[in-house]
C-alpha cells in the first residue's frame, strides 16, 4: 500500500482513510498511479518547460460508507489555475450544440429571462455567453483564471467577470440562478465547497442551483484511464452526488446524465435544513463491485494500447493524438510507449504550438496534417469522432481514425 501524506489519514490500514464528504474513516486506496504531471490543461512555450513540468502523487481511494471516490493525495499547492490553465472546449461545433441546449433547457425551466446569472468556475466565459443569449438581465462569471477577453468576442454589457475563488461573501452579488461547470471534480473537499456555496445564498433562499460534472460511473465501467489525472482529485457518481447536496442543505435534488452519458448534471435548490440521507448500502456496494472490475481492466488496457502503439510503429504507421485537453495529455503520459506518438492535435488556437506537460509532445492545428499525414489518428473522446472525420475529409486526409 502507498503511504499517504494526506492529512485526514488516520493509519495506514486499508480502510483507515477518512472521507473528505461524509467524515467517515471508511475509505480505502485502491488504485496507486503514482507521480504524474499536476496539469494536464496548462500551456508551455518548450518541450523543456513540459517535459520537467512538477509532478504529483496520483492515488485513487473509495469511500465504502458515501461511495465518494477522491485521491488522498492531493496537493492544491501543486496545481497552477492562472491563465495559462486552457480548457475551453468552445471551438467544437459538437460541443456548442450541447452547450446551446443545456443553456436554453436551463433558461426554459427556470424562466431565467431578465434575471440575474451566477456562474462558478466560468473560465473563458463560453457558457455565460450561451446563457446570455437567453434573455437574462445580468450574468457574472466567478474563476480566478477568467480570461474573457480573447474569446467571447460578443459578449455585451451583461457579462462581467470577478477574478477569485468563489467564497461566502459572493452572495452579495444576488442570483436568481447558480451554475457551477466542470469546477467541482477539482476541489479537494467538496463538502466545505457546497456548504460555502449553500451559505452563500443566505438561510432564506430557495435559490435553483446546478452543477455539473464527469461521470466517474462511466470512468469505471469503460477503465477509461485517459479520463483520470491529478487536477481530478475529486470523482462523483449520480448517488454520491446527490448525497452530498442533501448533506449540506439543499432539496429537490435530482440527477441525470447527458453528453453521451459523460456528463453527470444536478439540478437542486437551497433549503433550510440538511439531511443525513446519504447513499444506498446496495448502491455503494455496486460501485465496489466496479471498483474490482476497474483495477484489472486499468491494467487491461494499458498494457492494450501500450502494444497497439509498439506495433504500428513496427510496421512504419505514423500515429497522432486528436485532442489537446486532459484526455490526451492523460493518454500520452500513461501508456507505455506513449512517446511513440508523433504529435497531438487540437482545434483550439490557444494550445496549438504548445507542449503537453510531462510528456513534452507538441500540441498543432490540424493544418499541420497536411504535410505531416498520419497513418492513425486516435481520436480522445469518441464523441468527436464524426466531426474529426468530416474535417480529415475535407482536407483529403485518408487516414485511418480510431476512437479511443
Amino acid at each position: 500500500m502507498l503511504e499517504t501524506t494526506h492529512p485526514l489519514m488516520q493509519s495506514t490500514e486499508p480502510h483507515s482513510l477518512l472521507c473528505p464528504t461524509c467524515e467517515k474513516p471508511q475509505a480505502r486506496v485502491f488504485l496507486e498511479l503514482g507521480e504524474v504531471p499536476t496539469n494536464s490543461m496548462v500551456l508551455l512555450d518548450t518541450k523543456e518547460q513540459a517535459v520537467s513540468y512538477p509532478k504529483g502523487t496520483l492515488t485513487l481511494a473509495f469511500c465504502e460508507s458515501c461511495g465518494f471516490i477522491f485521491n488522498p493525495d492531493f496537493d492544491p499547492a501543486l496545481v497552477d489555475y492562472s491563465q495559462s490553465y486552457e480548457s475551453s472546449q468552445a471551438f467544437s461545433p459538437r460541443f456548442n450544440e450541447f452547450a446551446a441546449r443545456l443553456a436554453k433547457g436551463l433558461a426554459d425551466e427556470y424562466d431565467l429571462a431578465g434575471k440575474t446569472c451566477v456562474e462558478i468556475g466560468c473560465g473563458g466565459g463560453d457558457f455565460l455567453q450561451q446563457v446570455e443569449m437567453q434573455g437574462i438581465k445580468k450574468g457574472i462569471g466567478v474563476d480566478p483564471a477568467a480570461d474573457p477577453d480573447h474569446r467571447v468576442e460578443n459578449a455585451t454589457e451583461r457579462l462581467s467577470f470577478i477574478r477569485e475563488f468563489f467564497s461566502e461573501e459572493h452572495g452579495s452579488l444576488q442570483p436568481d440562478f447558480l451554475c457551477c461547470r466542470h469546477t467541482l471534480e477539482h476541489v479537494p473537499d467538496p463538502a466545505a465547497f457546497v456548504r460555502t456555496v449553500r451559505r452563500s445564498l443566505g438561510a432564506a433562499s430557495s435559490v435553483p442551483v446546478f452543477f455539473e460534472v464527469p461521470d466517474t460511473l462511466r470512468v469505471l465501467k469503460e477503465a477509461a484511464f485517459w479520463d483520470v489525472y491529478y487536477e481530478h482529485c475529486s470523482y462523483f457518481t449520480p448517488e454520491s452526488l446527490a448525497a452530498l447536496f442533501r448533506q449540506e442543505g439543499f432539496t429537490g435534488v435530482r440527477t441525470e446524465l447527458d453528453f453521451d452519458d459523460q456528463y453527470l448534471l444536478l439540478h437542486c435548490r437551497s433549503s433550510d435544513s440538511a439531511t443525513d440521507a446519504g447513499s444506498s448500502n446496495a448502491y455503494v456496494n455496486q460501485l465496489s463491485e466496479e471498483i474490482e472490475k476497474f483495477s484489472e481492466k486499468y491494467r487491461t488496457h494499458i498494457a492494450g494500447w501500450s502494444s497497439y502503439l509498439n506495433e504500428a510503429k513496427e510496421a512504419g504507421r505514423r500515429v497522432v493524438v486528436w485532442g489537446g485537453g486532459s484526455k490526451g495529455v492523460a493518454f500520452v503520459n500513461s501508456v507505455p510507449g506513449g512517446e511513440l506518438v508523433d504529435f497531438i492535435v487540437d482545434i483550439n488556437p490557444a494550445k496549438q504550438e504548445k507542449f503537453a506537460a510531462g510528456s513534452g509532445h507538441r500540441i498543432v492545428g490540424p493544418e499541420e496534417l497536411r504535410t505531416a499525414a498520419p497513418d492513425i489518428v486516435l481520436v480522445m473522446n469518441p464523441i468527436y469522432t464524426e466531426e474529426i472525420k468530416q474535417t480529415l475529409r475535407d482536407m483529403g486526409i485518408p487516414a485511418e481514425v480510431r476512437a479511443v
